[in-house]
């Protein structure tokens, strides 16, 4: 009788324990965006135990520090042409052996091209773009994403999404126009 009152008792003050712990982990971490959301840039990790652990996305901490640039006008093209959707990193960074992924959130599946960890994921791409896309492969050491589109056809009217995971960061960028960054591909038909 004593042991079991000792075991509930003693079950009782580790998750009283447990939620206490919680709760200054929250505090902790409410303290913390706050100081980033006034634009402090300094990083103090403190009060840690091992019952605490930090999940920290660089690109929360740390916007505009990686930039994905498109094209702030829109992307002409007449049918047959071979044309680029341009897209680069700023600053300039290595992305051979990351994923980039393009692709037209309109369409299903819906990826354009996609290259990941150094190969391109054909079996993933959407049918009507099989043999026509490709990336700059040696230029992906310098941050370059764009992407060639071959042939031109009609139906390639639409707007183009460049996604890039980089470790934990991802970062989108819709080409087009302007600040909204969604890149409208016209295309022309000389008949």
């Amino acid at each position: 009788m004593i042991r079991k009152k000792l075991k509930s008792t003693s079950k009782k003050q580790r998750e009283r324990e447990k939620s206490f712990r919680e709760k200054r982990f929250r505090d902790r971490e409410k303290r913390f965006r706050n100081r980033f959301r006034e634009k402090r840039r300094k990083i103090k990790i403190s009060e840690l135990n091992n019952h605490s652990s930090a999940n920290i996305l660089l690109q929360n901490l740390f916007p505009g520090l990686l930039e994905v640039i498109g094209s702030p006008q829109p992307i002409l093209a007449i049918v047959g042409d071979d044309i680029i959707l341009p897209c680069h990193l700023r600053p300039a960074m290595d992305v051979a052996s990351k994923i980039v992924e393009w692709m037209r959130p309109d369409m299903k599946p819906r990826f354009v091209h996609v290259w990941y960890s150094g190969q391109d994921l054909v079996h993933a791409q959407h049918p009507s773009y099989k043999g026509r896309t490709s990336l700059f492969i040696n230029e992906l050491k310098n941050g370059n994403v764009s992407l060639k589109l071959s042939k031109v056809r009609l139906s390639d009217k639409g707007k183009y999404r460049c996604f890039l995971s980089l470790s934990d960061i991802h970062s989108t960028v819709e080409l087009g126009f302007g600040k909204s960054s969604i890149a409208q591909l016209y295309i022309y038909s000389c008949t």
